[in-house]
């Protein structure tokens, strides 16, 4: 392709945007047609033909305007066509999830004016990963000719094969496929409910996937983490506060100083990188700041995570496998401890079950029960070292590895040493049914904790 003839289509192109504007401001099937269409062609893309284009590509419920082909069946390009006007800003986003998603390594948008593509699989911000922004009515032709080199078919097939495509400026990061990722699995953190289970795994529209560990907390950790490792978080930004939720002063987030005590910081805060982190949050608090956090400094992507692939059939080699609760049926005789009333004097259940159906016995103290549903989450590596410690959510100190900071008598009679951790027993009846429910709920995997007093069948007991 002689660059003269790119440099003559632009220039028909401009005169064609400033004769019939309004006819193609109406209608993204005209600015499609009288300037889309041409330019792709001149660039090597002949949009009539399956094996170059393929227009109106369905994935995963969604159409993509242009599917640039590298000759062998695999899109390189995605590209989104809006009308001529449309901004475009509205719709990056979701134009590099559908690439990400898709293992595309390129997005662009168009409105035929405006022509802008991005790196897909950079951990940058957006603004960051741009590969080209011009516009053909305001940049030289001459200009816009050379950074349209970037899109010249050839040069892309080459980004497709052993060798990057070659940009105007300067060269891109080498073209590989990533592995395809379905939609309907990930989900917009500000859509997520805070009462299901931590979700195991975070996605930016752009970057890799990432695992988040089983607690809220470490959701919130591995987010930030991001953003500092790719400096959209800067010494400059803090301390940060969201202002959107309490206002300024009210709650900080992040912060460069160790925060007040020994005891406050090993409780409420996290360090990372030198930072230091609030991390004595709710769930709800969790989603809500890592969201306010990526919306923030993110530059414009949004965050996407993803539950545990069928967690409830996760079994860590103990000896007892969890059964996800839409297969759990009413246990005759049996009550699930969230829903346990306790009063004060009345004698503790005397055996336990989870989901899978064995059941334990407890030796008839309130202390037990809660020792032994401990146990049970320690065996199958439910809670692990890095879980420690867990507070209660009254900010109590539950459960931890080291000796708790007091005295020798409180030790021996508040807390138990199981299995070389340090379990917080001096308790009433009506605390350790909600701390249980609370570390099932955290740590369970889906389960539900059931108690009753009877003798259950020989074929279910455990000991």
């Amino acid at each position: 392709m002689p660059l003269d003839d790119l440099v003559g289509v632009i220039k028909t192109l401009r005169q064609r945007i400033n004769t019939h504007r309004k006819f193609l401001e109406a209608n993204e099937t005209r600015t499609r047609m009288a300037l889309i269409d041409p330019l792709l062609d001149i660039l090597g893309w002949d949009p009539s033909n399956p094996s170059s284009v393929r227009p109106e590509l369905a994935i995963s419920g969604t159409r993509i305007d242009y599917a640039l082909q590298d000759g062998e069946g695999n899109s390189i390009v995605f590209i989104e066509a809006k009308e001529l006007g449309e901004p475009l800003e509205a719709h990056t986003g979701e134009m590099v999830l559908n690439a990400n998603m898709a293992g595309v390594e390129y997005a662009g948008l168009t409105n035929g004016n405006r022509w802008e593509f991005y790196d897909v699989f950079t951990a940058k911000p957006l603004a960051e990963r741009q590969i080209l922004s011009i516009s053909l009515e305001e940049d030289d032709p001459a200009h816009s000719a050379l950074q349209l080199l970037w899109l010249w078919r050839p040069n892309l097939h080459a980004g497709a094969t052993d060798s990057p495509p070659v940009h105007a400026k300067e060269p891109l990061v080498h073209y590989q496929k990533r592995a395809n990722l379905k939609p309907e699995d990930w989900t917009p953190i500000e859509k997520i409910n805070a009462d299901d289970n931590p979700p195991v795994s975070i996605m930016f529209p752009g970057g890799q996937t990432y695992q988040t560990g089983k607690t809220w907390k470490s959701l919130l950790v591995k987010a930030v983490t991001l953003l500092l490792e790719n400096s959209c978080i800067t010494p400059a930004d803090l301390p940060i506060y969201n202002t959107e939720d309490r206002g300024q002063g009210t709650l900080r987030l992040l912060q460069d100083l160790p925060p007040g005590t020994e005891g406050t910081r090993r409780r409420r805060w996290t360090e990372i990188q030198g930072h230091w982190l609030h991390t004595d949050l709710t769930a709800a608090d969790v989603c809500r700041h890592t969201t306010y956090l990526v919306k923030q400094f993110g530059g414009g992507q949004t965050l996407y995570v993803r539950g545990r692939d069928n967690p409830s059939r996760v079994n860590n080699g103990g000896p007892n496998p969890v059964v996800p609760p839409n297969e759990r049926t009413p246990i005759e005789g049996w009550t699930p401890i969230e829903n346990f009333k306790v009063n004060p004097g009345d004698p503790s259940p005397g055996y336990i079950r989870y989901s899978d159906g064995q059941a334990y016995p407890i030796d008839k103290t309130w202390k037990s029960l809660l020792v032994k549903a401990v146990t049970l989450l320690l065996d199958n590596s439910r809670i692990t070292p890095e879980d420690l410690p867990i507070y209660t959510e009254g900010k109590g100190l539950l459960l931890c590895e080291t000796f708790p900071p007091v005295s020798e008598y409180i030790r021996r009679t508040r807390w138990t040493e199981i299995q070389g951790y340090w379990l917080m027993t001096g308790l009433s009846s009506a605390d350790i049914c909600r701390h249980i429910t609370y570390l099932v709920k955290q740590f369970g995997g889906g389960q539900t904790l059931y108690i009753c007093d009877r003798q259950p069948p020989t074929d279910v007991m455990r000991t």
